[in-house]
């Protein structure tokens, strides 16, 4: 398993209560991390191996590259739950060797606790995806890693959708009182 946090703070209106405000934030935070699995994670996994691409990730051996690509030309894998063969993906892309990574970390459900100020998503990788190794990288880190652009892009979208929430709330809040 490899925990990946985002942290984004929202100051609370006046005009709405504490339960409203952490049940907005909650409720975002959590969208935002579905966001983040399903539109950032996937991109992880289209990198090139050569250069590091967007994510910069560390360079590989080139013996370590060599040997790879050769498992994926001549390997076929069995894929549980699939029923079939199916060809070991690794050689072009830096952090993929046979696929069982990305299929994990992609396909499954990540496990999403949301609280009013963090958010916490959960994914369920091999063992060896969270060890730092001597000879290579930390794929957790190289996995997990979130461009400054991304998060841009997801603060922007939960301002958002969080001040769509408040005016909703402010409305409710307002009492007409006949006179």
């Amino acid at each position: 398993m490899y925990n990946v946090s985002i942290a984004i703070a929202i100051n609370k209106p006046p005009y709405i209560t504490v339960r409203q405000y952490r049940d907005i934030m909650k409720r975002n935070n959590a969208i935002a991390a579905q966001t983040w699995h399903k539109t950032f994670l996937p991109r992880h996994f289209t990198q090139p191996a050569k250069g590091g691409g967007r994510y910069g990730y560390a360079t590989r051996d080139p013996i370590y590259l060599r040997n790879k690509r050769k498992r994926a030309n001549n390997t076929t894998k069995w894929r549980r739950g699939k029923g079939g063969k199916r060809t070991i993906e690794g050689g072009r892309l830096a952090i993929v060797q046979s696929g069982e990574t990305r299929h994990r970390a992609v396909d499954f459900p990540p496990g999403i606790k949301a609280f009013p100020t963090r958010v916490v998503l959960t994914m369920r990788v091999p063992k060896y995806a969270s060890m730092k190794t001597a000879k290579g990288p930390n794929l957790g880190k190289e996995i997990t890693k979130v461009l400054p652009e991304e998060a841009k892009i997801l603060r922007k979208q939960l301002f958002r959708r969080v001040r769509k929430e408040y005016d909703t709330a402010r409305k409710a809040n307002k009492k007409t009182v006949k006179v």
